[in-house]
């Protein structure tokens, strides 16, 4: 197996929660464990962010996991950033999507950093 560390940046994420923004998806025969996510607001007022777990995976217990939301309306003040999971780890399986939407256009960068097991 290998492991892989990688990092991918969206900026102006979407202001819709209908279609919010894909950061990523985890791909076929792998296994993500997330490291950190920083969400940085650009604008000169506060907005809010939420992220959204989408999973179909099989769970350990029996079942299937489901569409969850990993942090609703976070508040970021104008010009502030804020590290979500600092210091935690979150697995992603394959097929999840980490999704993310601000409730204003144009404001909102996201840098995700992970390690991709194969």
């Amino acid at each position: 197996m290998a492991n892989t560390f990688k990092t991918i940046t969206k900026a102006d994420i979407s202001n819709a929660s209908s279609t919010p923004t894909t950061v990523y998806t985890v791909p076929s025969s792998a296994t993500c464990v997330v490291l950190g996510i920083l969400c940085v607001n650009k604008v000169n007022a506060s907005v809010k962010v939420t992220l959204l777990l989408e999973s179909d995976t099989a769970n350990t217990g029996g079942g299937t996991n489901a569409n969850i939301t990993l942090a609703k309306d976070i508040l970021l003040p104008s010009g502030s950033s804020l590290e979500f999971m600092a210091g935690q780890k979150y697995i992603m399986q394959t097929t999840d999507v980490l999704k993310a939407y601000s409730d204003s256009s144009s404001s909102v960068d996201v840098s995700f950093n992970y390690m991709e097991i194969t």
